[in-house]
């Protein structure tokens, strides 16, 4: 999960973490 690739969205893992990598991603 946390290689998961920029396509997964932030709702898709409800973590504040993940949120924060995808807008990394962005």
């Amino acid at each position: 999960m946390l290689a998961s690739p920029p396509n997964k969205k932030p709702f898709e893992r409800m973590s504040r973490a993940a949120i924060r990598e995808d807008r990394s991603y962005d």
